[in-house]
C-alpha cells in the first residue's frame, strides 16, 4: 500500500529536479567533498542494501542538497517521517514506490523522538535492524541533526553498529553572543544605559575613584570597591577591554579577606574578561576561584552566575553536555532566588546550546521565554542578545530576510547603547547573511567594519572570528591566496590567546583550502593539528569531525599515500577509524593514543 504522504514525496521530488538544475548549487569546500563522498557511496553500494547517516543542523540546507542528488540520480524516494510514528521500518515500508528504489533517503526521523514516543521508536530500530538489510537492498540514508546521533548511539545501539558511513553537512557557523551573567546590580543598571549616558557615568565614577582613592576610612574603601567593579563593567560595555581588566585588577586591593564576596565578584569579572578575549582556561580558572568563595559564603545568586559562566566555557569549547548541566543548574538556582534577569540569561544559554547541536524549535522555544522575561524588565542589553539569537535561528533555516530583520533590530539597540562588541558581532553576523545569499561584496562590507571595530576595541578574540570569516569569503570566491593570508592571520591571533578551539577551526579551514588546492600532503598536516588540539581540549564533537575528515581525505588523496604518510609520521598503520571502520571513528576512545595524535607534528 503506497499512502499519499508517498505520491507528495514523489511529486515534489519531481518539482526539485527541475528546479534544482535551474539554479546553482552553492557549496562551500566542505560541503562539495560530502556531497562528492555521498554521490561514490551510492554508486558502490548501488544494489546492496547499506545503512548511512547523513548530519545536517539544517533543514533548508538538507533538503537543498537532496534535490540536487536527487536531480542527478534517479530512482531515490524520500521518506518523510510523521511527528506520531512509532515504527520508523514500517512507516518506511509503507511509502516504498512499486519498483526497487535506487535508494532511500529518510528525513525528519527528530520528529518521532518525542517524549511520548521516542524511546519506542529508538528501540524499535534495534529491533528491526535485520529487516533494514533483508528487506530494502539499497543504500538507506538517514538525515538527522547533530543531537540525534548520539540518541542512535546510545539508545539503538544494535542498530547504530550497522552503519557504514557518516556524512556531515555542516552550514557555516554562526556566532552568537555570549552574556555577561553574574555581575552587580549596579553593574546591570549600567549595561541599559544609552551610549551618552555610559560616557557621562564613566566620568562620574572616574572623578569618585580619584577624589578618594588616597583615603583609607573603611566606609569610603568598600564605596570605592563598588564604583570600581561598576566603572569595570561600563568599560566592558563600551568594548574597552583593556581598561576593564586594569580597574578589576586595581578592586582586588580594594577588597580585603573580610570582604570575601568583593573579591569573589572581582575574581567573576576578570573572568568574563579573560573570556571575552577568548583565553578560556583562565576564564575557568577565575569563575571556579569565584564560584569557591561564594560556595563558602552560602552567595547562592553569585554561585549561579559562575554556575552560568563555566557553563558558557564548556559551550564555547563545544562539551555541549556539560554546557547544558551547568547552565541548568544556575537557572534551579536562580529560580529558587526568583532572580528574573538571570533566569532570562540561563534561559538564552540553554537555547543557545540547543542551537549549536541542531535542534532549533527547542532554542527558539527557550530564546522566546527569555525575550518575554527580559522585556518584562525592560532590560534592553539582553533583548538586543536574545532578538540576535533568534535571527540566528532564522538564519540557519534559510530564512534570510526574517534574520536580517531581527539583526538589524538587534543592532539598532546595541548601537543606542553603545555596546561596541555587540554591534560588531552584529555586524558581523550580517555579513554572513549576506554572504549566503551570495552578496560577497556586501558581506566583506559587513565583515570589515566589525572588523575595524575589534581592532579598535582590541578585542582580539572578534578579530580572529572576523578574520576568519573573511578568509571563507575569499575561499567561496576561489581567491585560495587571500584566504589562506586571512586564516593565517586567525590562527596567529588564537595562537596567542590559547584559543584552542580556534585554533582547531583555523587548522581545518586552511586544510579545506589545501584540499581544493589538492595539496593533500599539507592538508594531512593540518588536520592532524586538528586532530590533536580536539582531544588536547576534552571535546568529542571536534575530535570526531577531525577523524571524519581525515578518513575522508584518505578517500580523496589515496590510500596508498595516506597510509605512506600516517607511517612516516607515526611509526605505525593507520588505525581502524582512519581506514574506513565509521563505528570507531565515533568513539574518542579510538583516536586517543599519543602514537596517533602527535601534538608536536610540523
Amino acid at each position: 500500500m503506497v499512502r499519499p504522504e508517498s505520491a507528495v514525496a514523489r511529486a515534489h521530488q519531481a518539482m526539485s529536479k527541475t528546479e534544482a538544475t535551474s539554479r546553482p548549487f552553492e557549496q562551500t569546500a566542505r560541503q562539495r567533498a560530502e556531497f562528492d563522498a555521498l554521490r561514490r557511496m551510492l554508486d558502490l553500494s548501488e544494489g546492496t542494501s547499506s545503512l548511512s547517516v547523513a548530519i545536517c543542523n539544517s533543514p533548508v540546507l538538507r533538503d537543498h542538497i537532496i534535490e540536487h542528488v536527487t536531480s542527478e540520480v534517479e530512482g531515490i524516494t524520500v521518506v518523510r517521517v510523521l511527528a506520531d510514528t512509532r515504527d520508523i521500518f514500517d512507516f518506511v515500508q509503507q511509502q516504498m514506490p512499486d519498483g526497487k528504489p535506487r535508494a532511500v533517503f529518510i528525513v525528519d526521523l527528530e520528529k518521532a523522538l518525542g517524549k511520548d514516543t521516542g524511546h519506542r521508536a529508538l528501540q524499535g530500530l534495534n529491533v528491526r535492524r535485520e529487516q533494514w538489510r533483508s528487506t530494502l537492498q539499497c543504500p538507506v540514508v538517514f538525515w538527522i541533526p547533530e543531537y540525534v546521533m548520539p540518541l542512535l548511539m546510545t539508545q539503538a545501539r544494535d542498530f547504530w553498529s550497522w552503519v557504514s558511513h557518516t556524512l556531515e553537512f555542516a552550514p557555516e557557523p554562526i556566532a552568537l553572543v555570549n552574556l555577561l551573567a553574574g555581575h552587580t546590580a549596579d553593574a546591570a543598571v549600567a549595561a541599559n544605559l544609552d551610549v551618552h549616558e555610559k560616557r557621562i557615568r564613566i566620568a562620574e565614577l572616574e572623578q569618585r575613584i580619584a577624589e578618594v582613592a588616597d583615603k583609607s576610612r573603611g566606609g569610603l574603601k568598600a564605596h570605592l570597591w563598588t564604583w570600581l567593579q561598576e566603572l569595570a563593567y561600563l568599560y566592558f560595555y563600551v568594548g574597552e577591554l583593556h581598561k576593564a581588566e586594569q580597574i578589576l585588577q586595581r578592586s582586588i586591593d580594594v577588597g580585603t579577606p573580610a570582604n570575601s564576596k568583593a573579591i569573589s565578584e572581582t575574581l567573576h569579572g576578570i573572568g568574563i574578561g579573560r573570556q571575552l578575549r577568548g583565553d578560556y582556561d583562565k576564564a575557568l580558572e577565575y569563575y571556579e576561584r569565584s564560584q569557591k568563595i561564594k560556595r563558602e559564603l552560602g552567595d547562592k545568586a553569585g554561585m549561579a552566575g559562575s554556575l552560568h559562566q563555566i557553563g558558557g566555557i564548556h559551550y564555547l569549547r563545544g562539551e555541549y553536555g556539560k554546557a547544558l548541566e551547568y547552565t541548568e543548574r544556575a537557572k534551579e538556582i536562580s529560580e529558587k532566588l526568583g532572580r528574573g534577569s538571570d533566569i532570562s540569561k540561563s534561559l538564552q544559554q540553554i537555547g543557545i546550546i540547543h542551537f549549536s547541536r541542531g535542534d532549533y524549535e527547542k532554542a527558539l522555544e527557550y530564546f522566546q521565554q527569555a525575550r518575554k522575561i527580559s522585556e518584562e524588565l525592560a532590560d534592553r542589553t539582553d533583548i538586543s542578545s536574545i532578538l540576535h539569537d533568534i535571527g540566528a535561528v532564522h538564519q540557519a533555516r534559510g530564512d534570510h530576510d526574517r534574520a536580517l530583520e531581527f539583526f538589524e533590530q538587534s543592532l539598532r539597540i546595541k548601537e543606542e547603547l553603545g555596546d561596541r562588541m555587540g554591534v560588531a558581532a552584529s555586524l558581523y553576523q550580517i555579513g554572513t547573511v549576506h554572504e549566503a545569499l551570495g552578496n560577497s561584496d556586501k558581506a566583506l562590507e559587513y565583515c570589515e567594519r566589525a572588523n575595524r571595530i575589534q581592532d579598535e576595541m582590541n578585542d582580539r578574540a572578534g578579530i580572529s572570528k572576523s578574520l576568519h570569516e573573511i578568509g571563507i569569503i575569499h575561499q567561496r570566491r576561489g581567491d585560495y591566496e587571500k584566504a589562506l593570508a586571512y586564516y593565517e592571520q586567525s590562527l596567529s591571533i588564537t595562537e596567542e590567546l590559547g584559543d584552542s578551539a580556534g585554533l582547531a577551526a583555523s587548522h581545518g579551514q586552511i586544510a579545506r583550502v589545501c584540499i581544493e588546492e589538492h595539496r593533500y600532503g599539507d592538508a594531512f598536516e593540518h588536520l592532524m593539528r586538528t586532530l590533536a588540539i580536539s582531544v588536547q581540549i576534552g571535546s568529542t564533537q571536534l575530535v570526531r569531525k577531525a577523524a571524519r575528515e581525515l578518513a575522508k581525505l584518505r578517500q580523496m588523496w589515496g590510500p596508498d599515500d595516506f597510509d605512506k604518510t600516517w607511517r612516516a609520521k607515526s611509526g605505525e598503520d593507520p588505525p581502524n577509524w582512519v581506514r574506513g571502520n565509521e563505528e570507531d571513528a565515533m568513539t574518542t576512545g579510538a583516536i586517543l593514543p599519543e602514537s596517533h595524535v602527535d601534538t608536536e607534528l610540523k
